[in-house]
């Protein structure tokens, strides 16, 4: 998604909030900078058909930008095949969607580098730390740390920073950013 701070992203696929997000940087060398693999999901009450491209996949050649084609993959620089991948009906449009896809199933490397996590309003303690154990064991770079928060006298939620996990820390999971230090001074909550 575009967004982190969507109240209905995190109750449909944030697990009502007990959830992470988790955001990639869209480099140049990513995956995620390649059209073919990475769609921008439109939005239409239109179904688009794939019936004549199903078939003139099963006809083409058994090759694939120069490498031998895996059975069951199909060509998905193909307009109709990314259409038929990318559209959801209008009702979907808040969740401005991405999606990552492969020319096969299987297991793959990230994307792009992860370089930020943002937890949900009820992601608790002891998930945190699971994830920053993880980041820690697996990921080689800084990642910023944000969590949900609800904007006070509101329905609204907001995305704050709370820190930044440091692939060179060996104690502490993560650094926390001088707003959190202020914030909890101010409130007397230390």
């Amino acid at each position: 998604s575009e967004t982190s701070d969507n109240s209905l992203m995190w109750a449909h696929y944030g697990e009502n909030h007990h959830g992470i997000c988790i955001g990639f940087e869209v480099t140049d060398n990513s995956i995620l900078a390649n059209s073919d693999h990475c769609l921008h999901v439109k939005y239409s009450n239109a179904t688009p058909r794939i019936d004549d491209v199903i078939e003139m996949e099963r006809q083409m050649s058994s090759r694939i930008d120069g490498r031998k084609r895996l059975k069951g993959t199909i060509a998905l620089s193909h307009p109709i095949i990314q259409a038929t991948i990318a559209t959801k009906g209008l009702e979907w449009a808040y969740e401005r969607e991405w999606r990552y896809v492969e020319f096969a199933s299987g297991e793959y490397d990230w994307p792009a580098p992860i370089v930020e996590i943002t937890f949900g309003l009820r992601c608790n303690l002891s998930r945190r730390n699971h994830y920053l154990a993880l980041l820690k064991s697996y990921v080689p770079n800084d990642v910023r740390l944000y969590e949900i928060r609800k904007v006070p006298q509101t329905k609204s939620i907001e995305r704050v920073m709370i820190g930044v996990a440091s692939a060179l820390a060996s104690d502490a999971p993560f650094t926390p950013c001088i707003e959190q230090v202020q914030r909890l001074l101010h409130n007397r909550n230390f």
